[in-house]
């Protein structure tokens, strides 16, 4: 296993869209969807926190996943146990 990237959980927020006909009052009830993914963070920035979901012992890895930071509300790094 790749012994750089590390299993982190983030929490994070993401827009969510509500249609049909309402009441205005029903539109101003809060609509964030809160989110919370792990995986293997390959990188964080300014603009974006990125993980991928499966990594094996050759370095390769499947499933990409990248948040915009303004979204991630916190990252938790996770402690993994070797068999």
């Amino acid at each position: 296993m790749n012994k750089k990237l590390r299993l982190v959980e983030v929490d994070w927020v993401d827009s969510c869209r509500h249609g049909g006909w309402q009441e205005v009052e029903e539109y101003l009830e809060e609509h964030v969807l809160k989110c919370r993914s792990a995986g293997y963070l390959l990188r964080s920035n300014r603009k974006e926190v990125m993980l991928i979901q499966s990594l094996d012992p050759n370095n390769k890895a499947t499933d990409s996943m990248c948040i915009p930071r303004s979204s991630v509300k916190k990252i938790r790094y996770l402690e993994v146990k070797e068999p």
